[in-house]
């Protein structure tokens, strides 16, 4: 009897997620065909049907996950109205963008000499800060300087922030490294704030 057949769209997204938390768990070195494969519960050939092979796959995810956080930080910061409700969001936005899952893929990229962001054309950062600028009642160019440091804040957490507080004899953890770097920016952002 013949197998189902998946949708291919579905498909593609079931092992774009598994290659994801593979990368999560395990760390870029585990990223292979087969073991993608074998988290989705296919045979190795069978994922390419989907992709032309491991670095389609790669790629895809990349695109995916770019894509994913604009549109998350996008969708999250429309319909706010109160001053607490932007700070609120604002606080939420940037904290996706510092999250640590956010900076293994980023850094994960980077290593792989890929620019962690969708085509320059599509512009996502810049989409971001003029939503950012619409919501947050925050000078443009301090938003502009709040997501460059909070992009480059995260790449840098994930690649050495750990080997960086054990220098320091520091105890904490990503959680709280992205804790510290949310206060520092609302310090910066309420410096810079316009008129409400």
């Amino acid at each position: 009897m013949a197998r189902p057949k998946r949708d291919p769209e579905l498909m593609r997204g079931e092992i774009l997620d598994a290659a994801e938390q593979l990368l999560l768990d395990a760390g870029p070195k585990s990223l292979t065909l087969r073991k993608i494969a074998e988290r989705v519960g296919v045979s190795h050939p069978a994922l390419l049907y989907y992709f032309d092979g491991l670095s389609d796959l790669l790629e895809a995810l990349r695109q995916r996950s770019s894509r994913t956080l604009r549109t998350a930080l996008l969708t999250q910061l429309g319909g706010v109205g109160s001053a607490a409700q932007r700070d609120a969001s604002l606080h939420q936005t940037l904290g996706e963008l510092s999250s640590p899952k956010q900076g293994v893929l980023l850094a994960w990229l980077i290593a792989e000499g890929k620019l962690p962001f969708p085509p320059a054309e599509e512009r996502g950062l810049k989409a971001v800060v003029d939503r950012l600028a619409l919501v947050t009642k925050h000078d443009r160019a301090a938003l502009e300087d709040v997501v460059e440091l909070v992009v480059l804040a995260s790449i840098g957490e994930a690649l050495v922030g750990k080997a960086v507080r054990e220098r320091l004899d520091r105890a904490s953890d990503e959680g709280d490294f992205s804790e510290r770097l949310m206060r520092l920016v609302q310090g910066y952002l309420n410096a810079t704030r316009q008129g409400d």
